[in-house]
């Protein structure tokens, strides 16, 4: 295994997440937290329902074939070209696995984050018994007493969930801050609300 990527600073990502939502419209209900946390918990069962279903990311495969697009200069020099192969290698590679949608719900989190303007440097997390020696369902689960615990305020659980998060992925040898970067920068391009209605 990799080495694994370190943990960025999670205020300065938290911005540019919702940055990215905000244009992609996710913002303009001005969605209540309860709606926030749930889809949170979505992105938690699509990670289990891909558990399920064996898919797993392909993150060395999807190194190989974006290689020749590590120098930004080159990136700059056909960005069409580059988004359309970075589409392309993430859909074949890591779209829709374990880690693509653990990747998901931090960057909901973070996305919260973003829109309440929360310091997430501040305050410790409450995280439940989550091990690799576990069933991934409940390690899910833990998270998600983290995040319906209403005696914490609503950045304690959000900044708990992502710890949460973290450590299962850990466990189960997902490089999760990899796969957030991947994720955003296939989510910068795509189309309003990801297509979808909410």
């Amino acid at each position: 295994m990799g080495k694994e990527t370190k943990r960025p600073n999670l205020n300065v990502l938290a911005m540019e997440v919702h940055a990215n939502a905000v244009r992609h419209g996710w913002w303009e209900s001005n969605p209540s937290d309860e709606h926030c946390f749930t889809l949170v918990v979505c992105e938690l069962a699509e990670a289990i329902e891909a558990d399920r279903k064996g898919n797993y990311a392909e993150k060395s495969s999807f190194e190989i074939s974006m290689a020749d697009w590590e120098d930004e200069a080159e990136r700059n020099s056909d960005p069409e070209l580059y988004q359309y192969e970075l589409k392309t290698a993430f859909e074949l590679y890591l779209k829709d696995t374990t880690a693509d949608e653990l990747a998901d719900t931090v960057i909901r989190l973070l996305d919260m984050a973003g829109a309440h303007g929360y310091d997430l440097s501040r305050g410790g997390a409450v995280v439940g018994c989550i091990h690799n020696s576990r069933a991934f369902t409940e390690n899910a689960w833990e998270i998600i007493q983290v995040l319906s615990n209403r005696r914490m305020t609503v950045q304690e659980r959000i900044l708990s969930g992502i710890v949460a998060v973290e450590i299962m992925a850990a466990a189960y040898g997902i490089d999760l801050w990899w796969h957030v970067e991947a994720k955003m920068r296939y989510n910068q391009n795509r189309p309003y609300k990801h297509g979808k209605k909410y």
